[in-house]
């Protein structure tokens, strides 16, 4: 998961994990990018506005390179994200 807001990201992480999830949860692209490199993931929750890149960039590229599932979780939600979101790779844009 990736998430600037570190309260919603660790909230998000600490319901996930009661509900029997393995997650890992960073602040960043960067991070993110690290951590996917490393390890095998089943899917990604991926925020729009990120600190250091665009979280479309990031959901095309996991699109492009990885048969991850990606969920975009934001408060963004005109036509024109949505759709944005789906035709960078989103599977599922909430």
């Amino acid at each position: 998961m990736v998430e600037d807001d570190a309260d919603f990201r660790e909230s998000l992480i600490k319901y996930l994990k009661l509900h029997g999830y393995d997650v890992t949860g960073v602040g960043s692209a960067m991070e993110f990018y690290q951590h996917i490199a490393t390890g095998q993931y089943a899917f990604a929750i991926v925020e729009i506005v990120l600190p250091d890149q665009n979280g479309l960039v990031l959901t095309e590229y996991l699109k492009n390179n990885t048969d991850m599932r990606i969920i975009i979780l934001t408060a963004r939600a005109n036509i024109e994200d949505k759709l944005a979101g789906y035709y960078s790779g989103a599977d599922i844009y909430s």
